[in-house]
Protein backbone atom coordinates (compact mmCIF):
# COMPACT_ATOMS: atom_id res chain seq x y z
CA UNK A 1 0.00 0.00 0.00
CA UNK A 2 2.79 2.35 0.93
CA UNK A 3 4.66 1.39 -2.25
CA UNK A 4 1.56 2.20 -4.24
CA UNK A 5 1.30 5.56 -2.51
CA UNK A 6 4.95 6.28 -3.17
CA UNK A 7 4.50 5.19 -6.79
CA UNK A 8 1.46 7.41 -7.12
CA UNK A 9 3.35 10.33 -5.55
CA UNK A 10 6.26 9.81 -7.95
CA UNK A 11 3.92 9.58 -10.93
CA UNK A 12 2.03 12.59 -9.75
CA UNK A 13 5.28 14.55 -9.39
CA UNK A 14 6.33 13.54 -12.90
CA UNK A 15 2.94 14.56 -14.23
CA UNK A 16 3.22 17.96 -12.53
CA UNK A 17 6.66 18.46 -14.08
CA UNK A 18 5.23 17.58 -17.48
CA UNK A 19 2.43 20.10 -16.98
CA UNK A 20 4.93 22.77 -16.03
CA UNK A 21 7.01 21.93 -19.11
CA UNK A 22 3.98 22.03 -21.42
CA UNK A 23 2.78 25.31 -19.99
CA UNK A 24 6.27 26.76 -20.38
CA UNK A 25 6.45 25.60 -24.00
CA UNK A 26 3.01 27.03 -24.72
CA UNK A 27 3.87 30.35 -23.11
CA UNK A 28 7.16 30.48 -25.01
CA UNK A 29 5.39 29.79 -28.29
CA UNK A 30 2.81 32.50 -27.69
CA UNK A 31 5.45 34.98 -26.57
CA UNK A 32 7.69 34.31 -29.57
CA UNK A 33 4.78 34.59 -31.99
CA UNK A 34 3.70 37.84 -30.33
CA UNK A 35 7.25 39.22 -30.48
CA UNK A 36 7.50 38.34 -34.17
CA UNK A 37 4.18 40.04 -34.90
CA UNK A 38 5.19 43.19 -32.97
CA UNK A 39 8.55 43.33 -34.77
CA UNK A 40 6.90 43.02 -38.17
CA UNK A 41 4.40 45.76 -37.35
CA UNK A 42 7.18 48.00 -36.04
CA UNK A 43 9.14 47.41 -39.25
CA UNK A 44 6.07 48.50 -41.22
CA UNK A 45 5.77 51.60 -38.99
CA UNK A 46 9.42 52.54 -39.61
CA UNK A 47 8.85 52.20 -43.36
CA UNK A 48 5.71 54.40 -43.11
CA UNK A 49 7.61 57.07 -41.14
CA UNK A 50 10.34 57.14 -43.79
CA UNK A 51 7.71 57.51 -46.54
CA UNK A 52 6.07 60.48 -44.78
CA UNK A 53 9.37 62.26 -44.13
CA UNK A 54 10.64 61.74 -47.68
CA UNK A 55 7.40 63.25 -49.01
CA UNK A 56 7.94 66.25 -46.74
CA UNK A 57 11.54 66.54 -47.93
CA UNK A 58 10.33 66.50 -51.52
CA UNK A 59 8.02 69.43 -50.73
CA UNK A 60 10.75 71.46 -48.99
CA UNK A 61 13.72 70.77 -51.26
CA UNK A 62 11.87 71.16 -54.59
CA UNK A 63 12.23 74.60 -56.14
CA UNK A 64 9.17 76.81 -56.00
CA UNK A 65 6.64 77.75 -53.32
CA UNK A 66 6.11 75.27 -50.50
CA UNK A 67 2.63 73.90 -49.75
CA UNK A 68 2.45 74.75 -46.03
CA UNK A 69 -0.87 72.92 -45.65
CA UNK A 70 0.54 69.78 -47.25
CA UNK A 71 3.64 69.98 -45.07
CA UNK A 72 1.46 70.26 -41.94
CA UNK A 73 -0.76 67.35 -42.98
CA UNK A 74 2.27 65.18 -43.59
CA UNK A 75 3.64 66.12 -40.16
CA UNK A 76 0.33 65.09 -38.61
CA UNK A 77 0.33 61.80 -40.54
CA UNK A 78 3.92 61.17 -39.38
CA UNK A 79 2.96 61.83 -35.75
CA UNK A 80 -0.09 59.55 -35.96
CA UNK A 81 2.01 56.73 -37.46
CA UNK A 82 4.58 57.26 -34.69
CA UNK A 83 1.86 57.11 -32.04
CA UNK A 84 0.58 53.82 -33.46
CA UNK A 85 4.10 52.41 -33.45
CA UNK A 86 4.67 53.48 -29.84
CA UNK A 87 1.36 51.88 -28.86
CA UNK A 88 2.54 48.60 -30.39
CA UNK A 89 5.99 48.59 -28.77
CA UNK A 90 6.21 47.35 -25.21
CA UNK A 91 6.86 50.06 -22.59
CA UNK A 92 10.51 50.12 -21.61
CA UNK A 93 11.61 47.90 -24.50
CA UNK A 94 14.71 48.57 -26.61
CA UNK A 95 12.52 48.74 -29.74
CA UNK A 96 10.45 51.55 -28.22
CA UNK A 97 13.57 53.50 -27.24
CA UNK A 98 15.03 53.05 -30.71
CA UNK A 99 11.77 54.10 -32.36
CA UNK A 100 11.78 57.30 -30.27
CA UNK A 101 15.43 57.96 -31.21
CA UNK A 102 14.54 57.37 -34.87
CA UNK A 103 11.64 59.85 -34.61
CA UNK A 104 13.96 62.37 -32.94
CA UNK A 105 16.09 62.45 -36.13
CA UNK A 106 12.95 63.28 -38.11
CA UNK A 107 12.04 66.01 -35.61
CA UNK A 108 15.49 67.57 -36.03
CA UNK A 109 15.02 67.60 -39.79
CA UNK A 110 11.54 69.17 -39.47
CA UNK A 111 12.92 71.90 -37.18
CA UNK A 112 15.58 72.69 -39.79
CA UNK A 113 12.94 72.59 -42.56
CA UNK A 114 10.64 74.90 -40.54
CA UNK A 115 13.34 77.58 -40.63
CA UNK A 116 13.29 77.34 -44.41
CA UNK A 117 9.49 77.67 -44.46
CA UNK A 118 9.69 80.77 -42.23
CA UNK A 119 12.40 82.40 -44.40
CA UNK A 120 12.49 80.63 -47.81
CA UNK A 121 14.71 83.32 -49.31
CA UNK A 122 17.39 82.82 -46.64
CA UNK A 123 18.38 79.19 -47.20
CA UNK A 124 22.19 78.95 -47.41
CA UNK A 125 23.86 75.88 -48.95
CA UNK A 126 25.14 74.86 -45.52
CA UNK A 127 21.55 74.57 -44.25
CA UNK A 128 20.54 72.53 -47.32
CA UNK A 129 23.53 70.23 -46.77
CA UNK A 130 22.72 69.86 -43.07
CA UNK A 131 19.14 68.87 -43.88
CA UNK A 132 20.36 66.40 -46.51
CA UNK A 133 22.74 64.85 -43.97
CA UNK A 134 19.93 64.54 -41.39
CA UNK A 135 17.67 62.95 -44.01
CA UNK A 136 20.40 60.45 -45.01
CA UNK A 137 21.03 59.59 -41.36
CA UNK A 138 17.29 59.04 -40.92
CA UNK A 139 17.20 56.68 -43.93
CA UNK A 140 20.29 54.72 -42.83
CA UNK A 141 18.98 54.42 -39.29
CA UNK A 142 15.57 53.30 -40.60
CA UNK A 143 17.13 50.67 -42.86
CA UNK A 144 19.26 49.28 -40.01
CA UNK A 145 16.27 49.34 -37.64
CA UNK A 146 14.06 47.43 -40.11
CA UNK A 147 16.81 44.89 -40.74
CA UNK A 148 17.18 44.25 -37.00
CA UNK A 149 13.40 43.95 -36.53
CA UNK A 150 12.93 41.53 -39.43
CA UNK A 151 15.93 39.48 -38.30
CA UNK A 152 14.46 39.23 -34.81
CA UNK A 153 11.11 38.23 -36.33
CA UNK A 154 12.64 35.38 -38.40
CA UNK A 155 14.56 34.07 -35.39
CA UNK A 156 11.41 34.21 -33.26
CA UNK A 157 9.47 32.31 -35.93
CA UNK A 158 12.09 29.53 -35.98
CA UNK A 159 12.08 29.25 -32.20
CA UNK A 160 8.28 29.21 -32.20
CA UNK A 161 8.34 26.38 -34.75
CA UNK A 162 10.69 24.36 -32.55
CA UNK A 163 8.50 25.00 -29.56
CA UNK A 164 5.39 23.84 -31.47
CA UNK A 165 7.24 20.67 -32.48
CA UNK A 166 8.11 20.01 -28.86
CA UNK A 167 4.51 20.67 -27.94
CA UNK A 168 3.35 18.04 -30.47
CA UNK A 169 5.63 15.49 -28.84
CA UNK A 170 4.25 16.34 -25.42
CA UNK A 171 0.58 15.99 -26.44
CA UNK A 172 0.19 12.31 -25.35
CA UNK A 173 1.72 13.10 -22.01
CA UNK A 174 -0.60 16.10 -21.65
CA UNK A 175 -3.61 13.79 -22.07
CA UNK A 176 -2.44 11.71 -19.11
CA UNK A 177 -1.70 14.81 -17.10
CA UNK A 178 -5.20 16.09 -17.73
CA UNK A 179 -6.69 12.89 -16.31
CA UNK A 180 -4.45 13.02 -13.24
CA UNK A 181 -5.03 16.73 -12.71
CA UNK A 182 -8.80 16.19 -12.67
CA UNK A 183 -8.35 14.23 -9.41
CA UNK A 184 -6.49 16.97 -7.59
CA UNK A 185 -7.16 20.47 -6.36
CA UNK A 186 -4.40 21.79 -8.58
CA UNK A 187 -6.68 21.47 -11.57
CA UNK A 188 -9.31 23.61 -9.85
CA UNK A 189 -6.71 26.26 -9.12
CA UNK A 190 -5.46 26.07 -12.70
CA UNK A 191 -9.02 26.52 -13.91
CA UNK A 192 -9.35 29.56 -11.68
CA UNK A 193 -6.10 30.91 -13.13
CA UNK A 194 -7.38 30.33 -16.66
CA UNK A 195 -10.54 32.23 -15.82
CA UNK A 196 -8.44 35.14 -14.56
CA UNK A 197 -6.33 35.01 -17.70
CA UNK A 198 -9.48 35.05 -19.77
CA UNK A 199 -10.74 38.05 -17.85
CA UNK A 200 -7.47 39.89 -18.40
CA UNK A 201 -7.54 38.98 -22.07
CA UNK A 202 -11.06 40.36 -22.44
CA UNK A 203 -10.01 43.50 -20.57
CA UNK A 204 -7.02 43.91 -22.86
CA UNK A 205 -9.23 43.50 -25.91
CA UNK A 206 -11.63 46.14 -24.59
CA UNK A 207 -8.67 48.45 -23.99
CA UNK A 208 -7.34 47.92 -27.51
CA UNK A 209 -10.79 48.51 -28.96
CA UNK A 210 -11.13 51.74 -26.96
CA UNK A 211 -7.65 52.84 -28.06
CA UNK A 212 -8.50 52.14 -31.70
CA UNK A 213 -11.65 54.20 -31.35
CA UNK A 214 -9.63 56.98 -29.67
CA UNK A 215 -7.11 56.94 -32.53
CA UNK A 216 -9.83 57.27 -35.14
CA UNK A 217 -11.52 60.06 -33.19
CA UNK A 218 -8.23 61.98 -32.85
CA UNK A 219 -7.75 61.80 -36.61
CA UNK A 220 -11.14 63.47 -37.06
CA UNK A 221 -10.68 66.19 -34.42
CA UNK A 222 -11.30 69.64 -35.91
CA UNK A 223 -9.39 71.66 -33.32
CA UNK A 224 -6.89 71.38 -30.50
CA UNK A 225 -9.62 72.06 -27.91
CA UNK A 226 -11.82 69.27 -29.28
CA UNK A 227 -8.88 66.81 -29.14
CA UNK A 228 -8.15 67.84 -25.52
CA UNK A 229 -11.77 67.28 -24.46
CA UNK A 230 -11.66 63.93 -26.28
CA UNK A 231 -8.59 62.91 -24.25
CA UNK A 232 -10.40 63.81 -21.01
CA UNK A 233 -13.45 61.71 -21.96
CA UNK A 234 -11.25 58.77 -23.00
CA UNK A 235 -9.48 58.74 -19.64
CA UNK A 236 -12.61 59.15 -17.52
CA UNK A 237 -14.27 56.39 -19.52
CA UNK A 238 -11.39 53.94 -19.01
CA UNK A 239 -10.61 54.79 -15.35
CA UNK A 240 -13.34 53.93 -12.86
CA UNK A 241 -14.39 56.87 -10.65
CA UNK A 242 -11.56 58.99 -12.07
CA UNK A 243 -11.56 62.71 -12.77
CA UNK A 244 -9.12 63.90 -15.48
CA UNK A 245 -7.83 67.43 -16.15
CA UNK A 246 -5.77 68.26 -19.25
CA UNK A 247 -3.16 70.98 -18.66
CA UNK A 248 -1.49 72.98 -21.42
CA UNK A 249 1.93 74.63 -21.12
CA UNK A 250 1.84 78.24 -22.35
CA UNK A 251 5.49 79.19 -22.74
CA UNK A 252 4.83 82.72 -23.97
CA UNK A 253 3.03 83.66 -20.73
CA UNK A 254 4.92 81.15 -18.53
CA UNK A 255 1.62 79.64 -17.40
CA UNK A 256 0.09 76.21 -16.98
CA UNK A 257 -3.54 76.36 -18.10
CA UNK A 258 -6.42 73.94 -17.61
CA UNK A 259 -7.87 73.43 -21.09
CA UNK A 260 -10.68 71.14 -19.92
CA UNK A 261 -13.37 71.82 -17.34
CA UNK A 262 -12.42 71.90 -13.64
CA UNK A 263 -15.05 71.42 -10.93
CA UNK A 264 -15.76 74.69 -9.11
CA UNK A 265 -15.43 72.96 -5.70
CA UNK A 266 -12.03 71.45 -6.56
CA UNK A 267 -8.86 72.98 -5.05
CA UNK A 268 -7.54 73.07 -8.60
CA UNK A 269 -10.01 75.84 -9.41
CA UNK A 270 -8.08 78.15 -7.05
CA UNK A 271 -4.58 76.91 -7.95
CA UNK A 272 -4.84 76.89 -11.76
CA UNK A 273 -5.24 80.67 -12.47
CA UNK A 274 -1.81 81.44 -10.97
CA UNK A 275 -0.08 78.17 -11.92
CA UNK A 276 3.30 78.16 -13.64
CA UNK A 277 4.77 75.16 -15.50
CA UNK A 278 7.31 74.46 -12.74
CA UNK A 279 4.51 74.14 -10.17
CA UNK A 280 3.58 70.75 -11.67
CA UNK A 281 6.20 68.12 -10.76
CA UNK A 282 5.36 66.01 -13.82
CA UNK A 283 6.11 69.00 -16.07
CA UNK A 284 9.20 69.97 -14.05
CA UNK A 285 10.81 66.51 -14.16
CA UNK A 286 9.24 65.22 -17.40
CA UNK A 287 8.22 61.99 -15.62
CA UNK A 288 4.93 60.60 -14.23
CA UNK A 289 4.22 61.50 -10.61
CA UNK A 290 1.96 59.65 -8.15
CA UNK A 291 0.69 60.47 -4.68
CA UNK A 292 -1.56 58.28 -2.55
CA UNK A 293 -4.42 59.82 -0.58
CA UNK A 294 -3.27 61.06 2.83
CA UNK A 295 0.45 60.76 2.04
CA UNK A 296 2.95 63.53 2.76
CA UNK A 297 5.75 63.48 0.14
CA UNK A 298 9.08 65.19 0.74
CA UNK A 299 8.56 67.40 -2.32
CA UNK A 300 4.83 68.17 -2.60
CA UNK A 301 3.28 69.34 -5.84
CA UNK A 302 2.11 72.95 -5.57
CA UNK A 303 -0.66 72.31 -8.05
CA UNK A 304 -2.32 69.08 -6.90
CA UNK A 305 -0.98 68.84 -3.32
CA UNK A 306 -4.31 70.06 -1.91
CA UNK A 307 -6.39 67.35 -3.63
CA UNK A 308 -7.87 64.85 -1.17
CA UNK A 309 -7.79 61.71 -3.33
CA UNK A 310 -4.99 59.77 -4.95
CA UNK A 311 -3.32 61.69 -7.78
CA UNK A 312 -1.45 60.50 -10.87
CA UNK A 313 0.04 63.12 -13.21
CA UNK A 314 1.60 62.17 -16.56
CA UNK A 315 3.59 64.65 -18.69
CA UNK A 316 2.69 65.10 -22.35
CA UNK A 317 5.98 64.70 -24.24
CA UNK A 318 6.72 65.39 -27.90
CA UNK A 319 10.30 65.07 -29.10
CA UNK A 320 11.59 65.34 -25.54
CA UNK A 321 9.69 68.61 -24.94
CA UNK A 322 6.96 68.79 -22.28
CA UNK A 323 3.91 70.50 -23.82
CA UNK A 324 1.61 69.92 -20.83
CA UNK A 325 0.38 67.19 -18.53
CA UNK A 326 -2.70 65.15 -17.65
CA UNK A 327 -3.77 65.03 -14.00
CA UNK A 328 -6.02 62.17 -12.83
CA UNK A 329 -7.64 62.11 -9.38
CA UNK A 330 -9.08 58.80 -8.06
CA UNK A 331 -10.26 57.49 -4.71
CA UNK A 332 -7.64 54.70 -4.68
CA UNK A 333 -4.25 54.48 -6.44
CA UNK A 334 -4.27 53.20 -10.03
CA UNK A 335 -3.31 49.59 -10.69
CA UNK A 336 -0.80 48.56 -13.36
CA UNK A 337 -3.43 48.17 -16.07
CA UNK A 338 -4.91 51.61 -15.38
CA UNK A 339 -1.45 53.20 -15.39
CA UNK A 340 -0.77 51.60 -18.76
CA UNK A 341 -4.08 52.85 -20.18
CA UNK A 342 -3.35 56.36 -18.90
CA UNK A 343 0.17 56.37 -20.36
CA UNK A 344 -1.05 54.98 -23.71
CA UNK A 345 -3.75 57.65 -24.07
CA UNK A 346 -1.37 60.51 -23.22
CA UNK A 347 1.39 59.17 -25.50
CA UNK A 348 -1.06 58.68 -28.34
CA UNK A 349 -2.58 62.15 -28.10
CA UNK A 350 0.59 64.19 -27.49
CA UNK A 351 1.83 64.32 -31.14
CA UNK A 352 -1.66 65.16 -32.38
CA UNK A 353 -2.07 68.00 -29.85
CA UNK A 354 1.40 69.34 -30.68
CA UNK A 355 0.64 69.36 -34.41
CA UNK A 356 -2.69 71.11 -33.87
CA UNK A 357 -1.05 73.68 -31.61
CA UNK A 358 1.61 74.43 -34.22
CA UNK A 359 -1.06 74.74 -36.89
CA UNK A 360 -3.11 77.11 -34.71
CA UNK A 361 -0.09 79.30 -34.02
CA UNK A 362 0.76 79.42 -37.71
CA UNK A 363 -2.80 80.43 -38.62
CA UNK A 364 -2.81 83.10 -35.90
CA UNK A 365 0.47 84.58 -37.13
CA UNK A 366 -0.82 84.60 -40.71
CA UNK A 367 -3.88 86.63 -39.67
CA UNK A 368 -2.13 89.06 -37.28
CA UNK A 369 -0.21 92.27 -37.89
CA UNK A 370 3.18 91.85 -36.22
CA UNK A 371 3.62 95.53 -35.30
CA UNK A 372 0.28 96.34 -33.65
CA UNK A 373 -0.90 92.86 -32.67
CA UNK A 374 -4.22 93.61 -34.43
CA UNK A 375 -5.73 91.44 -37.15
CA UNK A 376 -4.33 92.22 -40.59
CA UNK A 377 -6.16 93.19 -43.80
CA UNK A 378 -6.77 89.60 -44.85
CA UNK A 379 -8.39 88.79 -41.50
CA UNK A 380 -10.37 92.06 -41.63
CA UNK A 381 -11.87 91.27 -45.03
CA UNK A 382 -12.94 87.79 -43.90
CA UNK A 383 -14.40 89.15 -40.64
CA UNK A 384 -16.32 91.87 -42.51
CA UNK A 385 -18.01 89.21 -44.64
CA UNK A 386 -19.00 87.21 -41.55
CA UNK A 387 -20.30 90.27 -39.67
CA UNK A 388 -22.31 91.39 -42.70
CA UNK A 389 -23.90 87.94 -42.92
CA UNK A 390 -24.79 88.05 -39.20
CA UNK A 391 -26.18 91.57 -39.49
CA UNK A 392 -28.26 90.57 -42.50
CA UNK A 393 -29.62 87.51 -40.67
CA UNK A 394 -30.49 89.43 -37.51
CA UNK A 395 -31.68 92.57 -39.38
CA UNK A 396 -29.38 94.82 -37.31
CA UNK A 397 -27.12 97.67 -38.47
CA UNK A 398 -23.35 97.38 -38.79
CA UNK A 399 -21.11 100.46 -38.72
CA UNK A 400 -17.95 100.27 -40.85
CA UNK A 401 -15.31 102.88 -40.00
CA UNK A 402 -12.00 103.62 -41.70
CA UNK A 403 -9.53 105.89 -39.90
CA UNK A 404 -5.91 106.83 -40.34
CA UNK A 405 -3.36 109.04 -38.63
CA UNK A 406 -3.05 112.61 -39.89
CA UNK A 407 0.30 113.69 -41.34
CA UNK A 408 1.85 110.32 -40.56
CA UNK A 409 4.51 110.83 -43.22
CA UNK A 410 5.66 113.92 -41.32
CA UNK A 411 5.91 111.83 -38.14
CA UNK A 412 8.28 109.44 -39.89
CA UNK A 413 10.26 112.28 -41.44
CA UNK A 414 10.60 114.36 -38.24
CA UNK A 415 10.74 111.74 -35.48
CA UNK A 416 11.99 108.71 -37.40
CA UNK A 417 10.39 105.42 -38.40
CA UNK A 418 10.95 103.95 -34.94
CA UNK A 419 8.70 106.61 -33.40
CA UNK A 420 6.23 106.04 -36.22
CA UNK A 421 6.10 102.34 -35.42
CA UNK A 422 5.64 103.13 -31.72
CA UNK A 423 2.74 105.45 -32.57
CA UNK A 424 1.06 102.75 -34.71
CA UNK A 425 1.46 100.19 -31.92
CA UNK A 426 0.03 102.62 -29.36
CA UNK A 427 -2.96 103.37 -31.61
CA UNK A 428 -3.53 99.62 -31.98
CA UNK A 429 -3.55 99.26 -28.16
CA UNK A 430 -6.01 102.10 -27.51
CA UNK A 431 -8.24 101.02 -30.41
CA UNK A 432 -8.56 97.55 -28.87
CA UNK A 433 -9.14 98.81 -25.32
CA UNK A 434 -11.51 101.68 -26.23
CA UNK A 435 -13.96 99.49 -28.16
CA UNK A 436 -16.44 96.87 -27.01
CA UNK A 437 -15.65 93.18 -26.77
CA UNK A 438 -17.96 92.49 -29.73
CA UNK A 439 -16.27 95.14 -31.92
CA UNK A 440 -13.47 94.35 -34.33
CA UNK A 441 -10.44 96.56 -35.06
CA UNK A 442 -7.75 95.72 -37.64
CA UNK A 443 -4.78 97.37 -39.26
CA UNK A 444 -5.93 97.83 -42.85
CA UNK A 445 -2.63 98.97 -44.33
CA UNK A 446 0.08 101.56 -43.60
CA UNK A 447 -1.35 104.00 -41.04
CA UNK A 448 -4.96 103.06 -41.90
CA UNK A 449 -7.23 101.06 -39.57
CA UNK A 450 -10.66 99.45 -39.97
CA UNK A 451 -13.28 99.25 -37.19
CA UNK A 452 -16.43 97.09 -37.40
CA UNK A 453 -19.16 97.94 -34.88
CA UNK A 454 -22.02 95.40 -34.87
CA UNK A 455 -25.54 96.40 -33.87
CA UNK A 456 -24.54 100.07 -34.23
CA UNK A 457 -26.43 102.67 -36.28
CA UNK A 458 -25.07 105.87 -37.81
CA UNK A 459 -25.33 107.98 -34.65
CA UNK A 460 -23.73 105.26 -32.52
CA UNK A 461 -20.93 104.74 -35.04
CA UNK A 462 -20.10 108.45 -35.21
CA UNK A 463 -20.15 108.72 -31.41
CA UNK A 464 -17.88 105.69 -30.95
CA UNK A 465 -15.41 107.00 -33.55
CA UNK A 466 -15.37 110.45 -31.95
CA UNK A 467 -14.52 108.92 -28.55
CA UNK A 468 -11.73 106.89 -30.15
CA UNK A 469 -10.46 110.04 -31.92
CA UNK A 470 -10.24 111.86 -28.56
CA UNK A 471 -8.45 108.88 -27.00
CA UNK A 472 -5.84 108.86 -29.79
CA UNK A 473 -5.28 112.60 -29.33
CA UNK A 474 -4.29 111.96 -25.69
CA UNK A 475 -1.37 109.69 -26.66
CA UNK A 476 2.09 111.00 -25.72
CA UNK A 477 4.29 108.84 -27.90
CA UNK A 478 5.82 111.79 -29.77
CA UNK A 479 6.74 113.82 -26.68
CA UNK A 480 5.36 116.91 -24.96
CA UNK A 481 3.41 119.31 -27.15
CA UNK A 482 2.99 116.85 -30.03
CA UNK A 483 -0.37 115.09 -29.95
CA UNK A 484 -1.32 112.75 -32.80
CA UNK A 485 -4.67 113.08 -34.51
CA UNK A 486 -6.80 110.82 -36.68
CA UNK A 487 -9.53 111.27 -39.28
CA UNK A 488 -12.53 108.93 -39.49
CA UNK A 489 -15.00 107.95 -42.21
CA UNK A 490 -18.16 105.97 -41.37
CA UNK A 491 -20.56 103.95 -43.54
CA UNK A 492 -23.46 101.88 -42.18
CA UNK A 493 -25.07 98.64 -43.35
CA UNK A 494 -27.65 98.42 -44.88
CA UNK A 495 -28.32 102.12 -45.63
CA UNK A 496 -24.94 102.85 -47.26
CA UNK A 497 -24.37 99.48 -48.87
CA UNK A 498 -25.00 95.75 -48.50
CA UNK A 499 -21.70 94.25 -49.64
CA UNK A 500 -18.16 94.63 -48.24
CA UNK A 501 -16.72 96.48 -51.22
CA UNK A 502 -19.45 99.13 -51.24
CA UNK A 503 -19.23 99.76 -47.49
CA UNK A 504 -15.43 100.01 -47.45
CA UNK A 505 -15.52 102.30 -50.49
CA UNK A 506 -18.15 104.45 -48.80
CA UNK A 507 -16.17 104.69 -45.55
CA UNK A 508 -13.10 105.60 -47.62
CA UNK A 509 -14.99 108.45 -49.32
CA UNK A 510 -16.13 109.70 -45.94
CA UNK A 511 -12.54 109.53 -44.69
CA UNK A 512 -11.43 111.57 -47.70
CA UNK A 513 -14.05 114.16 -46.77
CA UNK A 514 -12.73 114.25 -43.19
CA UNK A 515 -9.24 114.90 -44.57
CA UNK A 516 -10.61 117.65 -46.81
CA UNK A 517 -12.46 119.20 -43.83
CA UNK A 518 -9.25 119.88 -41.93
CA UNK A 519 -8.54 116.42 -40.49
CA UNK A 520 -8.98 115.28 -36.86
CA UNK A 521 -12.74 114.79 -37.28
CA UNK A 522 -15.40 112.17 -38.05
CA UNK A 523 -17.50 112.26 -41.23
CA UNK A 524 -20.32 109.94 -42.24
CA UNK A 525 -21.10 108.93 -45.83
CA UNK A 526 -24.85 109.54 -45.44
CA UNK A 527 -24.27 113.05 -44.10
CA UNK A 528 -21.98 113.85 -47.02
CA UNK A 529 -24.54 112.70 -49.56
CA UNK A 530 -27.21 114.76 -47.84
CA UNK A 531 -24.95 117.84 -47.85
CA UNK A 532 -23.34 117.52 -51.26
CA UNK A 533 -25.56 115.21 -53.28
CA UNK A 534 -23.23 112.76 -54.93
CA UNK A 535 -20.12 113.75 -52.96
CA UNK A 536 -17.73 111.08 -54.14
CA UNK A 537 -19.27 110.01 -57.43
CA UNK A 538 -15.85 110.33 -59.02
CA UNK A 539 -14.54 107.61 -56.68
CA UNK A 540 -11.77 109.74 -55.18
CA UNK A 541 -9.61 108.18 -52.49
CA UNK A 542 -8.25 110.05 -49.52
CA UNK A 543 -4.93 111.86 -49.45
CA UNK A 544 -2.02 109.52 -50.11
CA UNK A 545 0.53 111.97 -48.72
CA UNK A 546 -0.51 110.97 -45.20
CA UNK A 547 0.41 107.33 -45.87
CA UNK A 548 3.85 105.86 -45.36
CA UNK A 549 4.95 102.25 -44.81
CA UNK A 550 5.38 101.24 -41.18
Amino acid sequence: MRARLRSFSTLFGVLLCAIALAVAVTGLTVALASDADVDQRLATTVETLESHLLRQALLVETAGPVDIGGFTRMTRAFDLALAEGLAQARPGSAQRARLLAHAALAERWRVAAARTLDAPADDPPAAVAARAELLERFRRDGAAFRKDLLGRSDAADRRAHDAVLLMAIMLPLLALLGAAGALTGRWRRRSAGAAEDHRLLLEDRRHRSAQDEFTRALQGARSEREAQRMLKRQLERSLADGSATVLNRNNSDNRLEAVTAVRSDSPLADAIPEAQPEDCLAVRFGQPQERAAGSSPLLPCELCGALAGSVTCVPSLVGGEVIGSVLVETEVPLDDGERRRLADAVTQSAPVLASMRNLRLAETRAATDALTGLPNRRSAEETLKLMLANADRSATPLAVALFDLDHFKNVNDVYGHEKGDQLLAAVGDVASSATRACDFVARFGGEEFLALLPNTDLAGGVLACDKLRETIARLHVLGAGHSPSASFGVAVFPDDGTDPETLVRGADRALYAAKSSGRNCVRALRTLEAENGTFAAAGATHDQTDRAPA
